[in-house]
């Protein structure tokens, strides 16, 4: 009887162990909103011919102070509410100027202008090569000229604007790799402005250099896709099951239990056998 009833206790509690320790590993996050999956383990769900570029360029033969840089934005509406603290991007770095450092940035962006949350990513995390999904952390910092909103919080239904940007480092060029989405009509956009602040930017004539490059160029929608884009509440990711303290106490207390209905029956057998006899 107690055998039967330490092996029944031992049972138990490995069995809730394991029971607690599945419950109480972390849930993976799920999107507040996405247009693509930035975690698929197979072959990549963007778009690889289709890019947005967030780029640096020369606006000048010899390249001596004038810089087209490009940037992209699209508006989105938001899945669910909550705070997005990460941003997911597929990019791809083309190629820049060595030693040149670059800083990219995300911003999101409530349907007044304001900044909800954003984040920045060095370059060096970027390596030159194979196109490739980035975690951007979000947050609530800002600078001169922009203006923060009230909340962090998206919420659902409502409509926001992604927009990113290379904030500094030119001589540079990198992908902004696009989802299978299509957008509506005026939905996205593509940038580029002169670093001189003039309006538009430069482009090769044939003889010369025109600056700025024609009236409107310098924002040009975009029609046939939207650049990729995952939001989060929380790190997106699946962590594994480590039992909590009290999870771990049931498994102790299991494995006691286990070794106690081994031990009991041996030395119940011990003293039942018969005494050594001598000679």
């Amino acid at each position: 009887m107690h055998r039967l009833l330490s092996r029944t206790l031992a049972a138990c509690a490995y069995a809730c162990a394991i029971a607690a320790s599945t419950v109480a590993s972390p849930a993976m996050a799920g999107p507040l909103y996405g247009n693509f999956n930035a975690q698929a383990s197979g072959p990549v769900d963007y778009q690889t011919g289709h890019y947005a570029d967030i780029s640096g360029y020369c606006a000048n033969w010899s390249c001596t102070g004038h810089f087209n840089i490009f940037s992209a934005s699209f508006d989105f509406t938001a899945t669910a509410s909550g705070v997005a603290t990460n941003a997911y991007l597929p990019l791809q770095f083309m190629g820049g100027y060595q030693g040149m450092e670059r800083f990219y940035r995300i911003s999101i962006l409530n349907s007044q202008g304001q900044v909800v949350v954003q984040g920045g990513l060095l370059g060096r995390h970027v390596p030159q090569g194979a196109m490739d999904v980035y975690e951007f952390e979000l947050n609530r910092d800002y600078e001169a000229g922009q203006v923060l909103a009230a909340s962090a919080e998206l919420q659902a239904g409502e409509t926001y604007t992604a927009y990113f940007h290379q904030r500094f480092g030119a001589l540079s060029r990198t992908h902004w790799m696009s989802s299978n989405a299509v957008p509506a009509d005026g939905q996205a956009t593509a940038y580029c402005r002169l670093n001189t602040g003039a309006v538009g930017c430069a482009s090769w004539g044939g003889s010369s250099w025109v600056q700025p490059w024609g009236p409107g160029v310098y924002q040009t929608p975009i029609t046939d896709y939207l650049p990729a884009l995952t939001l989060t509440d929380g790190t997106w990711q699946t962590t594994a099951a480590v039992p909590e303290p009290a999870s771990l106490a049931l498994v102790l207390a299991g494995l006691a239990g286990v070794g106690f209905s081994r031990r009991r029956p041996a030395r119940a057998a011990a003293r039942r056998a018969p005494a050594s006899s001598h000679v």
